[in-house]
């Protein structure tokens, strides 16, 4: 990712108003998303965000069991719940 574009992962509206412009991209040309990334450099913001999820997924997978997180990521709840919307009291 180049450095002077590495906002428009996260701020739509400044991409749609300060990077297209400088692209010479207007809304009207019905510019595909993936072309703008291209041209641009920027990454696939739910693709980083599943990248950052495996990645901590191994690192809690290789965590002591005593470890809370490890504990959160392998507990599975006993019983089961009441069917249907909860009654009012």
């Amino acid at each position: 990712m180049r450095k002077n574009h590495k906002h428009v992962q996260y701020n739509c509206k400044y991409f749609d108003f300060m990077v297209l412009p400088e692209l010479g991209i207007t809304k009207l040309d019905k510019e595909k998303n993936q072309c703008v990334r291209e041209k641009t450099g920027a990454q696939n913001t739910a693709q980083e965000i599943k990248h950052y999820q495996k990645k901590w997924l191994r690192h809690v997978q290789r965590l002591e069991t005593n470890r809370i997180p490890k504990q959160a990521l392998q507990y599975k709840p006993k019983g089961r719940r009441n069917v249907g919307q909860p009654r009012k009291s």
